[in-house]
Order: structure tokens, then sequence, then C-alpha cells
């Protein structure tokens, strides 16, 4: 992933989402992805992979729908149908717990 500050003990694996979705009659998108969390006191850095990663952003929980808002109004671009659902059924109680407990909910 490119990250380098963070120690695998910092990281967490929330979910493993198997993903299938068509793009056009000839190609389809066919992926495992994880859902990673790291409770860290800055940014860390890191380098993404340009053919993997079109684009990122670090963005707090009391901001996140508002940036996907501003994302979808302006650029038009709205986010997975398995990241909508991640959004909708799961993060907001996830990251509460870390923040209040200082580990990942079982």
């Amino acid at each position: 992933m490119g990250i380098h500050d963070l120690r695998p003990e910092q990281i967490t694996c929330g979910a493993k989402i198997l993903y299938y979705a068509d793009s056009c009659e000839k190609f389809a998108e066919y992926e495992l992805d994880y859902i990673l969390f790291a409770k860290v006191g800055e940014i860390a850095q890191y380098k993404v992979n340009i053919d993997e990663v079109k684009n990122n952003e670090w963005v707090g929980l009391r901001d996140i729908d508002d940036f996907l808002n501003e994302r979808l109004t302006r650029h038009g671009e709205g986010i997975t149908p398995w990241f909508k659902l991640l959004k909708d059924k799961k993060l907001r109680d996830w990251w509460l717990e870390i923040e209040k407990r200082n580990t990942f909910p079982n």
C-alpha cells in the first residue's frame, strides 16, 4: 500500500469484501478489497500505486458525508456499492468504537 510510517500492529483489518461489478460488455471488476483502520496522532506518509488508485484523501468521521456529497455534486463521482453499504451500516459504529476504546470492535 505504500504506507511506511505505520507498524503492522497499528493496523486492523475491519473487513474483507469480495466485489464484482460489470464495467462493460468486455470487462468487469472482480476483486477482494480490505478495509483497514489505524488510529494515529498524525497522518502517516504514504505513496500510492497510480495504476491502482485514482485518488485518495484523509477524511474525518464528521466530514465524510459532506466530502462524499461534494465529490458527487462537483465531480460526478459516486462511491462503489460496497463502500456505500459499509458506510451506511458499519463505518460509524466501527469508527466510534475505535475512538472510545482504542480497539476495533468484534
